[in-house]
């Protein structure tokens, strides 16, 4: 018996959905992975690095809220692709911003080349 159009929509939303879920899921663990090295290169403290983790993390939390607004709004098929894709550029974005955001670069390191902090 061949599925029906509403069992193989059900199954694309249920793939799409995992999918994305997938992404949020890498995202959150490549973050806290990178947070060592990054620690390590900009001469971080644990409560610094705690900051930046914590950022990320509150990024997230204050985006469920307008996002779901949103996805009322204009419905989840544009919205979904769109909001991975930001999350993911915002996490790669993490290690490249790290190094100019004022206060958490070179304040144990005077030596490390650092734009930020004059």
């Amino acid at each position: 018996m061949l599925p029906t159009k509403c069992c193989t929509l059900g199954l694309l939303q249920f793939a799409t959905r995992s999918v994305s879920n997938l992404v949020y899921l890498q995202d959150k663990v490549n973050i806290s992975v990178a947070i060592i090295p990054m620690a390590e290169d900009f001469g971080w403290s644990s409560t610094v690095s705690g900051l930046v983790q914590s950022s990320f993390f509150f990024g997230y939390m204050l985006t469920q809220i307008p996002g779901g607004y949103i996805i009322a709004k204009k419905g989840g098929r544009k919205i979904l692709p769109m909001g991975v894709g930001l999350w993911s550029l915002a996490t790669a974005a993490v290690p490249v911003m790290a190094g100019t955001m004022p206060g958490t670069c070179c304040k144990t390191q005077p030596t490390h080349s650092c734009s930020a902090v004059t």
